[in-house]
């Protein structure tokens, strides 16, 4: 039994072929991983042998998303190839994996170099850069890194011959399938395999940039990362529209009036609303507790139930609005938790429609509420009612200040 199962891999186009192309891009993302710690690494950063380690095994859980991705999209197209009708189909075929082959080299060698200057993976720019601007990109890069240029192509042309000569032999020893229920079964299985390696897993939110936050080390986290998969990450992302769009200075002027008081001053016009307090002298710290509640809508405060007039939904918290400061007219970041969590905990308002937890800016140098106070000599707890999987929100908590959690 496993012998046929195996022979039946062994005739199958679709299979041999992702499975081949598959391990091909293992391959250059483990030797990218390899280069982009030697070429970015700080060597006056610490970083024990332990947490590189962790950052390389961390890694191969988003590239084996990333090939996943690539690799479905083979299988589908290659699929036509496994029947006798369309056995000349495969030549033409085996061109495709090459070329993807050949970008990703091609774009991860440019990650690296981006890196280097930006302090951040390729994103949404690697499209912009493919406009007008490329050729300047690309003559900077030959000025400053032109070794590194070469050593990209030399790569490019020798994986390029390597991985079609292996394709040229992989064909050569396929024939077609003429067991169309056997062939159609277990490309559904292994199409069944890679969406579980898309979402790195089985848990309740697929894997985003976020999940890399398993370090206090900026660069480890990022080592985890690859170009590639936070491209594809961005590329989920939607354009804002025009209309919701104004110009900065105008930006820069509501945001100051709304948030100024008497005893701030703001203290730089690079980060324009960056404030100084006047601190008051010879007080004790308070203790601060920040309550966020799931769901909790505005409608529902001070309201009473349509049936009964005298009975109001949220009794307990309106007595709270008259001992406390309560904010009537207050503006959301966003529909969901992952915003909301995001503008509270970093102070940095999420933008509707998006969601900065699921992309490779939730790694980004944000001080986050946990991080402020610590410096002011508080201890962090975060206690979450539900699961802490749920929208990817343990590896950030901790990347935000918080060493406790529950």
């Amino acid at each position: 039994m496993k012998f046929k199962f195996y022979q039946s891999i062994q005739n199958s186009f679709s299979l041999k072929l992702s499975l081949y192309s598959g391990l091909a891009y293992f391959f250059i993302l483990t030797i990218y991983r390899i280069l982009f710690f030697i070429y970015n690494h700080n060597t006056d950063e610490k970083t024990n042998t332990t947490e590189i380690i962790k950052a390389f095994l961390f890694g191969i859980r988003f590239d084996l998303s990333t090939i996943s991705i690539i690799v479905i999209f083979i299988l589908a197209i290659s699929f036509a190839g496994n029947f006798k009708y369309f056995f000349k189909y495969q030549k033409q075929l085996t061109f495709i994996p090459l070329i993807i082959l050949e970008w990703m080299v091609l774009h991860l060698g440019a990650d690296i170099l981006y890196f280097k200057n930006s302090n951040k993976h390729l994103g949404y720019e690697a499209i912009v850069f493919l406009g007008k601007d490329f050729t300047v990109i690309f003559r900077s890069a030959l000025n400053a890194d032109l070794f590194f240029i070469l050593g990209i192509f030399i790569t490019l042309i020798g994986a390029g011959l390597i991985f079609f000569k292996g394709l040229n032999t992989l064909r050569t020893t396929i024939t077609s399938n003429t067991n169309y229920i056997q062939s159609i079964s277990h490309n559904v299985l292994f199409i069944c395999i890679l969406v579980v390696l898309i979402r790195g897993g089985f848990q309740k939110s697929p894997i985003s940039p976020g999940n890399a936050a398993f370090s206090k080390n900026f660069f480890l986290n990022n080592l985890a990362l690859n170009g590639v998969f936070t491209v594809l990450s961005d590329l989920k992302w939607k354009n804002s529209p025009n209309i919701q769009k104004i110009k900065i200075e105008e930006a820069i002027l509501i945001a100051r009036n709304e948030i100024s008081y008497p005893e701030s001053q703001f203290i730089s016009s690079r980060y324009p609303i960056l404030r100084k307090t006047k601190a008051k002298p010879n007080t004790t710290p308070p203790n601060i507790v920040l309550v966020i509640l799931e769901s909790w809508t505005g409608k529902f405060i001070n309201s009473k139930l349509p049936d009964f007039q005298s009975k109001e939904i949220t009794p307990i918290f309106n007595k709270l609005i008259q001992k406390g400061v309560y904010f009537q007219n207050f503006f959301s970041t966003g529909g969901r938790t992952s915003n909301g969590l995001f503008a509270i905990l970093t102070s940095i308002p999420d933008r509707p429609g998006f969601s900065t937890i699921h992309s490779q800016n939730a790694l980004a140098n944000v001080g986050g509420l946990g991080n402020v106070l610590k410096y002011a000599g508080y201890d962090s707890i975060f206690i979450y009612g539900g699961e802490l999987d749920f929208e990817n929100i343990k590896p950030l908590v901790k990347h935000w200040g918080y060493d406790t959690l529950y």
